[in-house]
Order: structure tokens, then C-alpha cells, then sequence
């Protein structure tokens, strides 16, 4: 649906993941991100909200203090304001999302600690 755009850096992303950007403006930033499999971004929140609508394959989704969840294709994940989470493809496919997040006053994220092995392992073997 979208072209794979340039690669993420790697100091907020686990493995590849490409930007393809749609909309940048005072109000929102938006954008066509594919994960390759396995990847996935930094824990970050957002200081206003996110939502992502998942165009192609399968995402996991962590929120901080909840189960992780499996985001497919034509559904969305809504992450409210300042609640820590992580996004990113499942482990044997690629994903893409359109992300849509809303800016705050210091800009649409702020970026956390890298998700580890463990983490990403145990919420794609619980997330349903």
C-alpha cells in the first residue's frame, strides 16, 4: 500500500524498520512505519496519543502493566497520553502500520530504553 520509505535509526529500533512519512505539521505527525520480522521500537510514550491502524500483517502491541496484544491487519491500537508502551512486528513476518500521534508541546514522543530479547520473547508467546 505504501513504499517501504528509509530505514529507522538504530538507537530507537530493534532490527529494521522503515519510515515512509505522510503528514508532518503543528498538530500531528503521521507516517507509514514497516517492521521487519522481530522488530520493534523503544518503550516511548506519546504526550498527547497515538493511534496505529495496522495496513499489512500482524503487531504486537505491549502497553507498561498489561498483557501484550496482536494488532492484524485493518484493526488499531489507540495508546493514550504519557502511557509507556512498544510496538513492533511479530517474530516470523513483516508489519506495517500508519501511525498517527498527536503533538505535545515537546514534540510527539519521548523515547525510552530498548525492549529486550526477553521482553519481546515473552510478549509474543502471550499476546493473542
Amino acid at each position: 500500500m505504501f513504499p517501504r520509505g528509509d530505514r529507522l535509526p538504530e538507537g530507537t529500533f530493534t532490527g529494521a524498520a522503515y519510515l515512509y512519512p505522510l503528514e508532518d505539521n503543528d498538530l500531528l505527525n503521521a507516517g507509514a512505519v514497516t517492521f521487519e520480522p522481530g522488530a520493534r521500537n523503544n518503550w516511548h510514550a506519546h504526550p498527547v496519543a497515538q493511534l496505529l491502524v495496522v495496513t499489512a500483517g500482524e503487531a504486537l502491541c505491549k502497553e507498561e502493566g498489561k498483557p501484550a496484544v496482536r494488532v492484524r491487519t485493518g484493526e488499531s491500537a489507540y495508546t493514550p497520553a504519557g502511557v509507556r508502551h512498544w510496538h513492533g512486528a511479530v517474530p516470523d513476518a513483516e508489519m506495517t502500520h500508519v501511525a498517527v500521534t498527536l503533538k505535545g508541546p515537546d514534540g510527539p514522543v519521548e523515547w525510552g530504553r530498548p525492549v529486550t530479547d526477553e521482553e519481546y520473547a515473552q510478549a509474543a508467546a502471550e499476546a493473542v
